[in-house]
């Protein structure tokens, strides 16, 4: 995928582990990038909330699935909304589902944050869940996007 592309030598990453939960169906991922200039962070976020973006990530999936013996699954776009945000940083959404012939099996979503220079990207996958545990997982989430922030600036980033 593109995401690498072009700005690994000015810019300064920090990722984080992959993160589940045992009593649920989900996990979380995220990373952090600090960019010279908000100017830089601001293009590389121009480049995710492209359709061109979406489509190699669901390209990315769909290639997965079909490496795994799962050809028939389908994966598709449900969301990519990269406008109309409230304050927080959030700068973009993409969902993506995945679904045989029983329906929806799993939710995808990738969520681009950036404050000032740092760009933090969350993924988060979840199987199933009501809405009281998505509100407190979509909560954990965003304290785990804080800690990445603090990583990104504890190496230096003003």
């Amino acid at each position: 995928m593109f995401l690498s592309t072009g700005w690994s030598r000015d810019t300064t990453a920090e990722r984080g582990d992959a993160e589940g939960s045992a009593d649920a169906d989900r996990d979380r991922a995220g990373s952090a990038f600090a960019f010279p200039d908000d100017a830089s962070a601001q293009e590389y976020v121009g480049v995710i909330n492209t359709d061109a973006w979406a489509e190699c990530v669901r390209k990315d999936i769909d290639d997965r699935q079909a490496d795994q013996g799962a050809a028939d699954t389908e994966v598709a776009i449900s969301d990519h909304t990269t406008t109309g945000f409230g304050e927080g940083g959030l700068e973009g959404s993409l969902g993506v589902t995945l679904s045989d012939e029983d329906g929806v099996f799993d939710k995808v979503q990738y969520l681009t944050y950036r404050i000032g220079r740092v760009v933090g990207l969350v993924t988060i996958e979840v199987t199933a869940m009501d809405d009281a545990t998505a509100t407190q997982f979509n909560d954990d989430q965003y304290e785990a996007l804080v800690k990445a922030y603090d990583r990104v600036y504890a190496l230096g980033v003003e």
